[in-house]
């Protein structure tokens, strides 16, 4: 297989994919591996010390690193053993960091992917918007890292055990569970960013249960905040709005002085394959 080569300006996600794909990367369909091969963390990057701090700290958490200091070896990890977490040091170099970012999420979208890189607000804007779930600034503050670890982990384990097709439906809406995907049957498909998805599953799967702020918030980044934090409402008034231009209708409502319920029923989806 041809190395993979310096890219000398900022591509976007989709030329990054055309990319590798010209390189032959990338397969000809969604590749899934056969049998319980699955290791609990990819980590890439050319750091030493970061490696051995990383290794070290989870550890002690009883996750298994799979250490790689190159996008071909990367790769070849994801595709072979398809694992819970992808760890990547942007300090790799940016360009491709961002590009084994484009792929994994296009390719293994069931996989959690950590950033970890400057404190550049355009470069944690970019690597969100990508398709990472977290992102981490140096120097790294190796529990924060176990944490976000162990929140991806669970989210991925209860993906990946999605039943039959991972599809289900919702007042007109199918939500791809695997692909991470969401279509209305007249408005089409809707763009989310990866906490919004997050935070719909986490409102699905509440059964009309009233959610408090805090709840959310723990779902979402495995911890209760200490202060008072508005991003929830921000992240759940953005979704309502998203979903309310799709369907026409209010489906997250808020309770006074307590939370927010949804308000649809989930039930699974007879199709296999939407378009």
């Amino acid at each position: 297989m041809e190395t993979f080569r310096p890219i000398a300006n900022y591509l976007t996600c989709s030329w990054a994919l055309a990319y590798t794909a010209y390189l032959g990367v990338l397969s000809t369909g969604p590749h899934w591996p056969d049998g319980p091969t699955m290791t609990d963390a990819l980590l890439l990057t050319q750091d030493p010390e970061l490696t051995r701090l990383i290794q070290k700290s989870l550890s002690h958490e009883d996750v298994q690193v799979t250490h790689c200091t190159t996008l071909n070896q990367a790769v070849a990890v994801i595709k072979s053993q398809l694992p819970a977490i992808a760890i990547i040091d942007t300090d790799l170099q940016s360009d491709l960091a961002h590009e084994f970012v484009c792929y994994t999420r296009q390719r293994f979208p069931t996989t959690g992917i950590i950033l970890m890189g400057g404190a550049a607000i355009g470069d944690r804007i970019a690597g969100l918007e990508m398709g990472a779930d977290e992102y981490l600034i140096a120097p790294l503050e190796t529990r924060e890292l176990a944490l976000r670890v162990k929140r991806l982990t669970k989210r991925v384990s209860a993906i990946r055990v999605a039943p039959e097709n991972g599809m289900q439906e919702f007042f007109g809406f199918t939500i791809n569970v695997l692909q991470r995907t969401l279509r209305h049957d007249i408005y089409g498909w809707l763009s989310l960013t990866g906490m919004e998805f997050d935070l719909l599953l986490h409102l699905l799967r509440s059964n009309h249960r009233t959610m408090t702020r805090d709840d959310m918030y723990r779902a979402l980044h495995g911890r209760v905040t200490r202060h008072d934090n508005r991003t929830i409402d921000t992240l759940v008034s953005t979704l309502r709005i998203k979903l309310k231009q799709a369907c026409l209708r209010n489906l997250i409502e808020s309770v006074r002085g307590k939370g927010y319920v949804f308000c649809a029923v989930l039930t699974p989806s007879l199709q296999t394959n939407p378009s």
